[in-house]
């Protein structure tokens, strides 16, 4: 080897490893990702925590109670649908709306919430037999116009 390329290599600094990255400050895209999840979460927490989804929660887990244990006695069925009807109905829209209303002011009640024109029938007949009418019971429609008054959202 020639002496002066030897020499010119003997002047090079000593091989150095760069500096370990530090995880602080974050990238941008850490940022963005961080912002996202926040809002992810805030979004989440809103919607589980709303207080009209939360009774619209409890009201159909109620319903669900009712429908598994009063198949068998359509009076007490129409009595218990009717008065969840009317609890949820006055926690939704207020005692001074929903508490004066009877007969046909309810049924029109429900039907401007989210019953339709098939199901006014079967309110009828429903609202009959919750006090102590008879009729025939229509039960799987009465299941499903609560569940339909239930879900409603405007």
């Amino acid at each position: 080897m020639n002496p002066a390329v030897s020499s010119w290599l003997d002047q090079l600094a000593p091989d150095r490893l760069p500096p370990a990255s530090s995880w602080w400050p974050l990238a941008p895209g850490w940022w963005i990702l961080g912002t996202m999840l926040i809002l992810a979460l805030g979004t989440g927490l809103r919607y589980v925590l709303h207080p009209i989804r939360r009774l619209q929660r409890v009201a159909l887990t109620e319903l669900t109670g009712i429908r598994q244990h009063h198949q068998d006695d359509p009076r007490h069925l129409a009595r218990n649908l009717e008065h969840l009807l009317r609890r949820y109905a006055v926690a939704r829209y207020g005692r001074d709306l929903v508490a004066p209303l009877h007969n046909e002011s309810w049924i029109l009640f429900l039907r401007q919430h989210g019953l339709d024109e098939a199901d006014i029938d079967a309110a009828r007949k429903l609202l009959v037999r919750a006090y102590g009418g008879a009729g025939s019971e229509p039960i799987e429609h009465w299941l499903s116009l609560a569940e339909k008054f239930l879900r409603f959202r405007p």
